[in-house]
């Protein structure tokens, strides 16, 4: 039975763990309405996990309800001072579509999906014009990452959360994470940080291409 719970136990995030601890500190009293929640360096400590953890706590406690944010620290539901509210804005660190490549039309999609979600959500985008390097057919130089990790930097006071292309290096994702102390969400691919990602449903085009390989005498295939 023991050895059961411990395997079960050893499956759980280690982001959901530290929620569990948290919350359970809350329900017991030990962090009473209106206390501030341990600091991401106290965290790491105690819990010895990386900062992108600890970021993926707050933004979990935060989502369910379990703290507040205010200013740059975090703080049980129920205290005399109010929560700061969201700038309602997203950085959009996402590479426009360029003119010469128009037979490539799926960030011309993500755009303009970008636009019309924050519409409908009431919510504004600010995209750095430097953003426009990610459109280099060759290898990107290191030069055009900073920029862009120092223009994330700039706006990050006016944003909630930032949509990485993805086209920025885990690495230079990671880097804008650690010193603006936001979140993000990364698009079209898959990433080992502890961030959100979202990639496109390729299943009907594959469908589509083996039906049609078949349909031409194709009995074998290599994806």
């Amino acid at each position: 039975m023991n050895e059961s719970i411990s395997v079960s136990m050893a499956s759980i995030p280690l982001y959901e763990k530290i929620c569990g601890v948290i919350r359970g500190e809350i329900a017991a009293g030990a962090l009473a309405p209106g206390a501030k929640i341990p600091s991401v360096a106290e965290l790491k400590e105690l819990h010895k996990v990386s900062h992108l953890t600890i970021l993926r706590v707050y933004r979990e406690l935060v989502a369910g309800g379990d703290i507040v944010q205010r200013g740059r620290g975090y703080f049980v539901p129920g205290g005399d001072e109010p929560a700061v509210e969201r700038q309602g804005c997203i950085g959009v660190l996402v590479r426009p579509l360029g003119v010469h490549n128009r037979r490539d039309i799926y960030f011309d999609l993500v755009n303009h999906g970008i636009q019309e979600g924050c519409c409908a959500a009431n919510v504004d985008f600010l995209t750095p014009s430097v953003v426009r390097e990610l459109l280099l057919r060759q290898l990107i130089p290191e030069r055009s990452f900073d920029e862009i990790a120092v223009a994330a930097e700039r706006i990050a006071p006016q944003v909630d959360a930032f949509l990485f292309d993805e086209r920025l290096p885990d690495e230079v994702i990671a880097r804008i994470i650690r010193r603006t102390g936001k979140t993000g969400v990364v698009i079209n691919r898959t990433t080992e940080l502890e961030l959100d990602s979202v990639t496109p449903d390729n299943e009907s085009a594959v469908r589509q291409m083996l039906g049609t390989a078949v349909r031409l005498g194709y009995r074998n295939f290599i994806f």
